[in-house]
Protein backbone atom coordinates (compact mmCIF):
# COMPACT_ATOMS: atom_id res chain seq x y z
CA UNK A 1 0.00 0.00 0.00
CA UNK A 2 0.71 3.37 -0.88
CA UNK A 3 0.90 4.50 2.93
CA UNK A 4 3.28 2.11 4.34
CA UNK A 5 5.69 3.05 1.17
CA UNK A 6 5.31 -0.32 -0.48
CA UNK A 7 4.31 1.06 -3.50
CA UNK A 8 4.71 4.11 -5.69
CA UNK A 9 1.25 4.69 -6.49
CA UNK A 10 -2.48 3.68 -5.69
CA UNK A 11 -3.97 2.08 -8.63
CA UNK A 12 -7.72 3.44 -8.69
CA UNK A 13 -9.42 1.28 -11.16
CA UNK A 14 -12.50 3.10 -12.61
CA UNK A 15 -13.53 6.82 -12.06
CA UNK A 16 -16.77 6.77 -13.76
CA UNK A 17 -18.77 5.21 -11.21
CA UNK A 18 -21.90 6.09 -9.50
CA UNK A 19 -20.29 8.21 -6.47
CA UNK A 20 -20.07 11.92 -7.16
CA UNK A 21 -16.32 11.48 -7.13
CA UNK A 22 -16.56 8.84 -9.73
CA UNK A 23 -14.54 5.85 -7.79
CA UNK A 24 -15.89 2.82 -6.52
CA UNK A 25 -17.24 2.31 -2.78
CA UNK A 26 -15.39 0.21 -0.31
CA UNK A 27 -16.28 -1.32 3.27
CA UNK A 28 -13.14 -0.91 4.90
CA UNK A 29 -12.55 -2.52 8.37
CA UNK A 30 -9.04 -2.72 10.18
CA UNK A 31 -6.90 -5.93 9.89
CA UNK A 32 -7.32 -6.40 13.65
CA UNK A 33 -11.24 -7.57 13.39
CA UNK A 34 -10.32 -9.51 10.44
CA UNK A 35 -7.74 -11.36 11.92
CA UNK A 36 -9.97 -11.90 15.51
CA UNK A 37 -13.41 -13.17 12.69
CA UNK A 38 -10.28 -15.74 11.63
CA UNK A 39 -9.88 -16.93 15.42
CA UNK A 40 -13.20 -17.21 15.78
CA UNK A 41 -14.37 -18.87 12.79
CA UNK A 42 -11.33 -21.50 13.95
CA UNK A 43 -12.90 -21.87 17.39
CA UNK A 44 -16.62 -22.58 15.66
CA UNK A 45 -14.92 -25.49 13.52
CA UNK A 46 -13.27 -27.02 16.17
CA UNK A 47 -16.07 -26.80 18.44
CA UNK A 48 -17.32 -28.86 15.34
CA UNK A 49 -19.56 -26.63 13.21
CA UNK A 50 -19.03 -27.56 10.03
CA UNK A 51 -18.56 -23.73 8.88
CA UNK A 52 -20.48 -20.49 7.15
CA UNK A 53 -20.02 -17.97 4.68
CA UNK A 54 -19.35 -14.56 6.54
CA UNK A 55 -18.88 -11.39 4.79
CA UNK A 56 -17.44 -8.78 7.31
CA UNK A 57 -17.63 -5.25 6.99
CA UNK A 58 -18.37 -1.69 9.11
CA UNK A 59 -21.31 -1.34 7.33
CA UNK A 60 -20.09 2.36 6.65
CA UNK A 61 -18.77 2.98 2.48
CA UNK A 62 -16.33 5.41 1.71
CA UNK A 63 -14.43 6.11 -2.08
CA UNK A 64 -11.27 5.58 -2.81
CA UNK A 65 -10.72 8.58 -3.33
CA UNK A 66 -11.96 9.29 0.10
CA UNK A 67 -9.42 6.92 1.57
CA UNK A 68 -6.90 8.23 -0.08
CA UNK A 69 -7.76 11.78 0.77
CA UNK A 70 -7.82 10.27 4.63
CA UNK A 71 -4.53 8.42 3.73
CA UNK A 72 -2.82 12.06 2.70
CA UNK A 73 -4.44 13.90 6.11
CA UNK A 74 -2.56 11.40 8.45
CA UNK A 75 0.72 11.38 6.48
CA UNK A 76 0.37 15.23 5.64
CA UNK A 77 1.28 15.05 1.97
CA UNK A 78 -0.03 13.93 -0.97
CA UNK A 79 -0.53 10.88 -2.30
CA UNK A 80 -0.16 9.47 -6.28
CA UNK A 81 -2.49 8.15 -7.43
CA UNK A 82 -2.31 6.20 -11.03
CA UNK A 83 -5.77 6.62 -12.40
CA UNK A 84 -6.72 3.27 -14.88
CA UNK A 85 -9.65 2.00 -16.75
CA UNK A 86 -12.55 -0.19 -15.07
CA UNK A 87 -11.61 -3.81 -13.77
CA UNK A 88 -13.19 -6.67 -15.69
CA UNK A 89 -16.46 -7.49 -13.98
CA UNK A 90 -16.28 -9.38 -10.96
CA UNK A 91 -16.61 -13.27 -11.16
CA UNK A 92 -20.13 -14.17 -9.59
CA UNK A 93 -20.20 -15.41 -6.34
CA UNK A 94 -20.47 -19.34 -5.82
CA UNK A 95 -23.20 -18.93 -2.69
Amino acid sequence: MVAAVQRAMLDVYGTDYDPPDGSRLRDCIHVDDLARAHVMAVKLLLAGSTGLAVNLGSGRCVSVFELAAAVERIKGRKEPLNLLPRRCAPLPTLL
